[in-house]
């Protein structure tokens, strides 16, 4: 009976022990794993906490360049206008919410660049000399004349010459420019100039409601529109800015389309003619009709003042 006991008490002990050792040993296994799991949201912590000052300062830094550029471009390019309305867009860009740091340190940067390469063109312009045979200006490397020509009124008032340019830039590649200049002997007079587009028209003079302006029609390389609008005031053109009316458009057009390449804008008329897409339409084929916008110019600008929807079925009839 008393080795029974001792070996129970034995067999007891031995049971102990191994369940002691399970428990050390899962123990161990816990903590391994925890550490495991942690190391990877410290290492993630510390980089973020690292990377976020040079974010911050790297924005920073291309914050204060915005600011250092904006007045000089409203100051020297030929569009202010135009650059006044893309200002507080470019602005709602770069504090878009879905940004991560990095997109919004880099929208910042690309602002920059384009602000800088306007600022370059403007500076290049100032450098035209009119001769003969080359380009107006410094803007485009590799740049040669694709056409020219005078515009003048009847009344002898009015007196311009034209040039538009081909050209390429390291940053944009191929571009198309436009440089409308008063003639004169020693000084060159610029009224417009644009290296936005890629193919440009004959600037035309029109008058609409006994106002004079000078009408240039552009497309981009993406086909979209780069024309530019002058309004005669006393001896001076007045850049009237075309882009921010088609916020107006978008609001006015069916909830199912919309308008994805240039408009066509008659100037003495004041209107623009633009295709519609529906949403499964691919580029290449419109099926929403087309459309005809009424325009007006207000302070400088280009409003909406109606729009009539023709349907796909009315334009046989229509043209």
């Amino acid at each position: 009976m008393p080795a029974r006991v001792f070996r129970g008490v034995a067999v007891h002990s031995m049971l102990r022990c191994s369940v002691q050792r399970r428990l050390i040993l899962s123990g161990f296994i816990f903590a391994a794993l925890a550490l495991a799991a942690a190391v990877p949201r410290a290492v993630a912590a510390a980089t973020a906490s690292s990377t976020a000052p040079v974010a911050s300062r790297d924005q920073a830094a291309a914050q204060h360049r915005l600011d250092q550029l904006w007045p000089q471009v409203l100051a020297e390019a030929a569009r202010p206008a135009t650059w006044a309305a893309r200002r507080p867009v470019y602005a709602r860009l770069a504090a878009h919410p879905s940004h991560s740091e990095d997109e919004r340190t880099a929208e910042l940067s690309q602002q920059v660049a384009t602000l800088e390469t306007e600022l370059r063109y403007a500076r290049a312009i100032r450098r035209a000399t009119g001769r003969d045979g080359a380009c107006w200006g410094v803007a485009l490397r590799n740049c040669r004349p694709l056409a020219g020509g005078r515009l003048a009124s009847e009344d002898g008032a009015i007196d311009l010459v034209w040039q538009a340019q081909r050209g390429f830039t390291p940053e944009q590649g191929v571009r198309g420019g436009i440089v409308v200049r008063a003639p004169a002997r020693r000084a060159t007079a610029i009224v417009a100039w644009s290296y936005e587009g890629y193919d440009w028209q004959a600037p035309r003079l029109v008058e609409h409601r006994d106002r004079q302006f000078l009408a240039i029609a552009g497309r981009d390389v993406g086909a979209g529109n780069a024309d530019l609008l002058y309004r005669r005031d006393g001896t001076t053109w007045r850049e009237v800015q075309l882009e921010r009316w088609k916020d107006d458009l978008r609001t006015r057009l069916p909830a199912d389309m919309d308008v994805r390449k240039a408009v066509d804008y008659d100037f003495a008329a004041m209107t623009a003619r633009m295709s519609l897409w529906r949403e499964p339409d691919a580029n290449c084929c419109p099926t929403g009709g087309e459309a005809l916008a009424r325009l007006d110019v207000e302070d400088d600008r280009l409003v909406l003042v109606d729009l009539k929807h023709i349907t796909a079925v009315d334009l046989p009839r229509l043209r």
